[in-house]
């Protein structure tokens, strides 16, 4: 985590604006990032030393703090030095000279070169080697590694965007995020890392978004950097999301502050996900994109409440023009019996909007099993798309 005192924030009243680093910092970013690759081999130590002196181009102080942490965690921790004769188990470690040599040092009563010598020898080193690997495991004397792939001035802005509001979040006292598209990977990545979180379903009659409620580290009894760590893992996976807006209360510079970030925003997103779950959905959208150009088809919209739980369908229709046309679209594709059977129960929970259910014909649902008044689309398959787009175009006639 970014330090407070390494945060480029402009505070005004009780509103927090993160600095985030764009085009016109790549230039000195990429002095910045050749430094790093001039060093490499040599001390992290020496490394540190250099950075903390003034590059050749002007850099904003903060800026350069924030991706000068950055660059160190991207060229990761160094590499500890080995050595000595045999495979990889055989070789010495830095803590096995120390322990020859600190040990030889208390029991003999030569000098200290003659020691070292002494010690080299018998460990089938030389005295430089020795020296070099004596205290080659403490994070300032390791070896500067460049990654595999170094980064562009471009991609290092990103990373340090992305650092700078994580950094933001971890201090939070509260965070509500509003989504649109993608939802369900974020809820579910929620739960997973054990926040504590509320979701409330959005009503799309006022334009609202669905919105998670989280409670920040800094409103427990314990601020506990694991927990404000989780929180900070959801933003590069928001990244992914149709449309998000993010407003936190956080404590920065000894104050609570509230900060917002939106779709939009520089940050370097997380690995993309997968888009879909099946080919068979994959096809659908293709095919819903094919046949009704003037419809969007968003993947994984807002959740329904069906009872106490979340039921997240899998596509919303939604007419570009006139947004108030749209429908929600829920693929019933090669599942259990049992699977089918609890879906199909909770659907009927729940109150639906204009909704259409599509199921494969080899699943077989008596009527009494569908939720009351819900179009079926049946497929072997394929879902026939111009089936789906008929009952969309029937439930939404008229707004």
């Amino acid at each position: 985590m970014l330090p407070q005192t390494d945060l480029p924030l402009r505070l005004f009243d009780d509103r927090a604006y993160p600095e985030y680093l764009g085009a016109q910092d790549e230039p000195w970013l990429r002095v910045l990032i050749a430094e790093m690759i001039r060093f490499e081999g040599r001390r992290r130590r020496e490394l540190a030393e250099r950075l903390a002196e003034p590059l050749p181009c002007h850099a904003h102080y903060f800026k350069r703090r924030a991706a000068t942490r950055v660059l160190f965690r991207l060229w990761g921790r160094g590499q500890v030095a080995t050595a000595g004769p045999g495979g990889s188990a055989n070789r010495l470690r830095p803590c096995d000279v120390r322990a020859a040599l600190f040990g030889a040092a208390a029991t003999s009563l030569a000098s200290p070169p003659d020691i070292t010598a002494e010690v080299a020898e018998r460990l089938l080193l030389t005295t430089d080697a020795l020296a070099a690997m004596l205290f080659s495991d403490l994070p300032a004397e390791r070896e500067v590694r460049a990654p595999e792939n170094i980064p562009s001035a471009a991609e290092v802005a990103l990373h340090t965007n992305l650092a700078i509001a994580q950094a933001v979040v971890m201090r939070a006292s509260h965070v509500a995020i509003e989504v649109e598209g993608g939802l369900r990977p974020i809820v579910r990545l929620a739960k997973l890392r054990g926040l504590l979180c509320n979701v409330h379903v959005a009503t799309p009659a006022t334009g609202a978004l669905a919105r998670l409620d989280i409670s920040g580290p800094f409103s427990l009894f314990r601020h506990t950097l694991v927990y404000g760590r989780a929180l900070a893992e959801l933003l590069p996976h928001l990244a992914w999301c149709a449309r998000f807006q993010l407003s936190a209360v956080a404590r920065l510079r000894g104050r609570l502050a509230h900060v917002s970030m939106e779709s939009g925003d520089p940050i370097f997103p997380a690995s993309q996900p997968a888009l879909f779950d099946s080919r068979l959905e994959e096809r659908f959208a293709a095919d819903v994109g094919r046949l009704a150009p003037d419809w969007d088809v968003l993947r994984e919209p807002t959740p329904l409440e069906a009872g106490t739980s979340l039921i997240f369908p899998d596509f919303l229709v939604r007419h570009r023009i006139h947004p108030e046309r749209q429908a929600l679209v829920e693929i019933v594709g090669f599942w259990t019996p049992e699977y089918l059977a609890e879906k199909l129960a909770r659907l009927r929970q729940a109150k639906l909007p204009a909704f259409v259910l599509c199921i494969d014909e080899d699943r077989a649902c008596a009527p009494a099993d569908l939720p009351c008044g819900t179009p079926v689309i049946t497929f072997r398959r394929r879902v026939d798309a111009a089936a789906v787009m008929r009952e969309i175009e029937r439930l939404t006639r008229g707004g």
